[in-house]
C-alpha cells in the first residue's frame, strides 16, 4: 500500500495522525466481502460491477467511501 504509506508519511509531517481502516470489495447487490481470493471468474458474470469501499481515520475523523467498479447502471436499474 505505497499509496496509504506516502499519505500517511505526509500527514504525519504536518502533525496529523492518519490510519487506514479498511479497503475492501463487495457484491454490489448483498454488499458481502469479496474474499481477498476473488477474481471476476468467481462471478456469474465478469461484466458485472462491483464495490470497492474503504474506510480511514484522519485525525479524529473516519472517512468512508464506496465506489462502482464498472457499470452502475446494471445496479440502478437504468438502461445503458
Amino acid at each position: 500500500m505505497d499509496v496509504v504509506d506516502a499519505a500517511q508519511a505526509a500527514a504525519q509531517r504536518l502533525g496529523v495522525k492518519m490510519t487506514l481502516d479498511y479497503v475492501e470489495m463487495n457484491d454490489p447487490q448483498t454488499f458481502d466481502v469479496l474474499g481477498a481470493r476473488f477474481t471476476r471468474e468467481d462471478m456469474s458474470d465478469p461484466s458485472d460491477p462491483v464495490i470497492l469501499s474503504g474506510a480511514m481515520w484522519v485525525g479524529k475523523t473516519r472517512l468512508i467511501d464506496n465506489i462502482v467498479l464498472g457499470d452502475a447502471n446494471q445496479i440502478l436499474g437504468r438502461k445503458s
